[in-house]
């Protein structure tokens, strides 16, 4: 609706039936006659102005609305796992444990672990908490994101992860965006068993050929010592038979 003005007389007393009026109608702005007409523009300025600001207000409401629900559409159909976990204080020192304050549906396929929101790093997976923590920490302390492979042993799964800090620093927030690469993993690592498998096989093969050859080569030796063997004996027989037949 429009500014509203309502002129009243003045009386010693407030007006009882402005009161109301300003009850019921809510954006008014009162008036006592007599009046100048300055103080009815400024008013209607003033008023003007205070419409202005709801307007604008209205307008940021409703656009952070349709930015959170295009959030929570991402949030929920996202593929890869998403959580933001909030540093805590422990036993343990400053900033030594965090929990998960938001998590992703996609959360538990990746990550193994169900309803995870609420719970503490060092409750959940103390065995191994720490690692966790540190890297965590140095990101929300840096204000650098970092992304590297982690296995999450409590779960078996080995984990492809990027974190960076949620703004402003005081929130002590860090969020992380990761997937399950197990599969891929486990393909890495046959492959290279098989590589080490065919270097050592193609080693041995090496190894082998050379023993053959090297038998061979001494075979030939002996072969060509015999040869020479007994054409030397035989001629010395033909030096000896003159000899022998004169005697």
């Amino acid at each position: 609706g429009g500014v509203r003005i309502l002129a009243v007389e003045r009386r010693r007393r407030a007006p009882q039936k402005g009161a109301r009026h300003l009850e019921l109608l809510g954006n008014v702005t009162f008036l006592e006659r007599p009046f100048h007409p300055t103080t009815l523009v400024s008013l209607a300025r003033s008023a003007l102005r205070g419409r202005k600001r709801q307007y604008e207000a209205r307008s940021r409401l409703v656009a952070l609305r349709e930015s959170e629900a295009r959030y929570r559409t991402l949030f929920d159909t996202m593929d890869e796992g998403f959580c933001v976990i909030r540093f805590l204080d422990g036993p343990e020192g400053l900033l030594s444990d965090y929990v998960h304050v938001q998590a992703n549906p996609a959360y538990e396929r990746h990550a193994g672990i169900p309803q995870v929101v609420g719970q503490k790093v060092r409750e959940r997976v103390p065995d191994e908490a720490e690692g966790w923590v540190t890297l965590y920490r140095r990101v929300l302390l840096t204000g650098e994101p970092i992304r590297f492979e982690k296995e999450l042993v409590a779960t078996g799964r080995h984990l492809e992860l990027a974190a960076f800090r949620v703004e402003p620093p005081n929130r002590r927030e860090v969020a992380v965006i990761f997937q399950d690469v197990t599969e891929r993993r486990k393909a890495e690592l046959a492959l290279r068993h098989l590589n080490e498998t065919l270097e050592r096989r193609v080693e041995d093969a090496v190894a082998e050929r050379a023993v053959a050859l090297a038998q061979l080569h001494e075979a030939q030796k002996l072969e060509t010592l015999g040869q020479l063997t007994g054409g030397v004996a035989h001629d010395i027989n033909n030096l000896l038979t003159p000899i022998t037949g004169a005697l």
